[in-house]
């Protein structure tokens, strides 16, 4: 996922020589963009060190110039800004009190598979690698705690819903509603057989799998902002995974522009924040 987001980055700044200033951005990302434009010259970054509690981990992550410039002309938006993101997120669920029905994933600590392996054993092992790292972080999870796993496949982002002492996942997926990365599915039930197994669980036969028909992105594009905005709608309007909850909140085909500004004026609010305390 690193390397992603250098190739990312790389392609921002030849992207940017062309673009002029938009009117027609939420006010918040307009002040960021022009701030940031000056103060992130010259690869200077922008220093997030999360509370421990976030990810169960001491995690800084550091906004560059080329994670911000995507946010402003609404192109793909990097990890950094999702995990910036759901630091909004977490402050805002202590606010409400709802923090313990609710534990984030670093999509970092589970990075993509290797385009460069190509022999069964080593994609084996890779895949591995990434079963026990998502373990890890649902080891921590109270009984009832709901866990939300931000994950890019290839280009495209897709949130994943676990309940791991029931053994049940949700895939929520703005560009369809079946199942389609296989490699996933292996990730995500190799990591709750070891979750069972850390816990002395006996656990189920059969991991269940629910796709959730969320609404669909209308381009390319938006899966980013699609993610967050399946993450603020979740964090929000679910009380419990009960019964067709979490199917009941997402009616809508599509978010329209006002609801996808909605996310990006909240980041855009959050990184403001963070400059200026």
């Amino acid at each position: 996922m690193l390397r992603q987001e250098k190739r990312q980055r790389n392609k921002t700044v030849s992207f940017e020589r062309n673009q002029t200033l938009s009117s027609n951005v939420p006010r918040a990302v307009h002040m960021v963009y022009c701030y940031c434009k000056t103060a992130l010259e010259n690869g200077r970054k922008l220093a997030f060190l999360l509370d421990h509690e976030v990810f169960a981990d001491d995690y800084e992550v550091n906004l560059h110039f080329e994670d911000i410039s995507p946010l402003y002309h609404l192109e793909p938006i990097s990890g950094n800004c999702i995990v910036v993101y759901i630091w909004h997120l977490y402050k805002k669920m202590v606010k409400e009190n709802k923090i313990e029905k609710f534990r984030f994933v670093n999509p970092h600590s589970i990075p993509n598979l290797q385009k460069n392996i190509h022999d069964k054993t080593g994609k084996t092992e890779w895949l591995n690698k990434r079963a026990s790292s998502l373990a890890d972080k649902l080891s921590g999870a109270a009984m009832d705690q709901v866990v939300l796993v931000p994950s890019c496949c290839g280009f495209h982002w897709t949130l994943t819903v676990i309940e791991p002492y029931k053994e049940i996942v949700y895939l929520v997926d703005s560009l369809s509603h079946r199942i389609r990365d296989e490699d996933w599915i292996y990730v995500v039930e190799m990591a709750l057989r070891l979750f069972n197994s850390t816990k002395g669980r006996k656990g189920r036969k059969r991991v269940q799998w629910e796709v959730i028909k969320a609404p669909k992105q209308p381009d390319a594009k938006k899966c980013g902002y699609y993610v967050m905005r399946f993450m603020r709608q979740i964090t929000e309007e679910v009380t419990t995974l009960e019964g067709d909850s979490l199917r009941s909140i997402f009616t809508k085909t599509g978010y329209s522009m006002e609801e996808i500004d909605e996310v990006r004026t909240e980041l855009a609010e959050c990184i403001q924040n963070h400059i200026y305390e």
